[in-house]
């Protein structure tokens, strides 16, 4: 006997929401040209020997090693970029500098220059214990050293810690 009810195509009973956005992105990566693969710095000196450059560059950022092993010199604090950074991250110029803080997620990563304290923690950059802080007043002595990760207040000018002083760090 055959249904009077017509059966669904096989197509639209897969078809939930989780199937269509896995056909989109497959389509989408199908669309997109290859890029080439991220390599590894040959220079053993160089923080990007552990890490990887990115395919697209033919010389390492931070020591200028080309990707066909002519090695850089990481001291010499190579620079590739002209000063916009673009989407780069903390680490791609010699200036960053990593988290005091082991336990703090920068510490394996690391902070843009420009920052004087992990905008994940709030240790400063030239503490010498983990949580170690920059008073925020440029008047202060303690602007250019740092406050006790236990002090919730600048002991020299009152100053609070910023982040509220209670050990978070504001984001």
């Amino acid at each position: 006997a055959h249904s009077t009810a017509a059966a669904a195509p096989p197509a639209l009973l897969t078809c939930t929401p989780r199937a269509r956005a896995r056909r989109a992105i497959l389509a989408a990566s199908a669309m997109m040209p290859d890029r080439p693969a991220d390599w590894q710095c040959p220079n053993p000196e160089c923080v990007n020997h552990n890490r990887m450059v990115f395919g697209s560059k033919s010389a390492c950022p931070k020591c200028g090693s080309s990707r066909d092993g002519m090695l850089g010199d990481p001291s010499a604090g190579y620079d590739m970029g002209c000063g916009n950074r673009g989407n780069m991250m903390g680490g791609d110029y010699p200036e960053d500098w990593q988290c005091p803080n082991i336990n703090c997620k920068n510490h394996m990563k690391m902070v843009f220059a420009k920052h004087t304290a992990c905008p994940s923690c709030g240790t400063a950059r030239n503490a010498k214990q983990p949580g170690d802080w920059q008073c925020p007043n440029p008047a202060c002595v303690n602007h250019k050293n740092t406050v006790f990760a236990s002090k919730v207040a600048c002991p020299k000018c009152g100053a609070p810690k910023p982040g509220g002083g209670c050990g978070g760090f504001g984001g």
